[in-house]
């Protein structure tokens, strides 16, 4: 992602304006003085809310103990107020994410320790990580200095299984832990790319993804991945329940290929019966 301020520039911009005092709440919310902070320092920032950052803008998200503990706690990062309060925008119950009601910047400027916009005081001031911040989340939008930095997009990618759910690998082997699933018709950034795989962030999760499932538009506007046209989700794994021989395949080409010779050797009971091949 090009254009994208340092954090320490975003943070040293936010602690002034919550020395100055004189942004008021009315003129721009926690949500709008953080993505101004980020705008004026040369980048670009846009979401509908503190909780839609909080499910969206963030590379790293975690609690300030994980932060401190990583060196994630870092100049220009976000910091929010969470709780499962039932409180977040009806959109958003259901998903087990939580309430982010408020959002500010992590400075350690001078002594401003972090900067928010905050509605009970009624303008842009100094806060401190006492004062009922839990969680701390690196922005796309912002490039940090050394540990904190967020790995650069090389591309986006369509997750494109026909049904179903694609896993997200803590390595790329499907023998990795599985860290998340990616919907069916999902956009997701492209941060790595791999034999086979691809590295790829979504909602704040970052992990390995089959690109036999991924239709990739690479920055320089090439594309690669597979076409997606495989059946059903997972990345590699039966249905657990489903009668039937896996037979491990590379691409889901080969997988169609080995079904269609099996088919014409059963006189078509394959057909008749339906074949499941899903993932990688």
């Amino acid at each position: 992602m090009s254009n994208r301020p340092l954090g320490c520039t975003v943070a040293q911009n936010a602690a002034k304006k919550a020395l100055d005092g004189t942004i008021t709440y009315d003129q721009q919310d926690c949500q709008a003085f953080v993505e101004r902070c980020v705008i004026d320092t040369g980048g670009k920032m846009a979401y509908a809310g503190s909780n839609d950052m909080y499910r969206h803008a963030c590379t790293w998200l975690g609690t300030i103990q994980e932060a401190r503990a990583q060196g994630k706690l870092t100049p220009g990062a976000l910091l929010f107020i969470h709780a499962f309060d039932g409180g977040e925008p009806d959109r958003y119950k259901g998903d087990g994410k939580g309430n982010a009601s408020h959002v500010g910047l992590y400075c350690d400027v001078d002594s401003v320790e972090v900067a928010h916009s905050g509605k009970s005081v009624g303008h842009v001031a100094p806060s401190t990580l006492s004062r009922g911040w839990t969680h701390v989340g690196l922005a796309r939008e912002i490039a940090y200095d050394a540990a904190g930095a967020p790995e650069p997009v090389i591309g986006t990618a369509v997750v494109a299984t026909e049904s179903g759910a694609l896993n997200i690998r803590q390595q790329p082997s499907k023998s990795a832990g599985i860290v998340g699933k990616l919907p069916r018709g999902a956009t997701v950034d492209v941060i790595e790319d791999g034999e086979g795989w691809a590295s790829v962030l979504y909602g704040g999760v970052t992990g390995w993804a089959s690109k036999d499932y991924l239709r990739i538009t690479w920055a320089d506007g090439s594309g690669g991945g597979n076409e997606g046209q495989g059946e059903g989700g997972g990345d590699g794994e039966p249905t657990a329940g489903e009668p039937g021989v896996w037979i491990p395949c590379r691409t889901v080409d080969e997988a169609r290929a080995i079904v269609a010779m099996l088919d014409a050797l059963a006189g078509g009971a394959l057909a008749k019966g339906g074949a499941n091949h899903a993932g990688d």
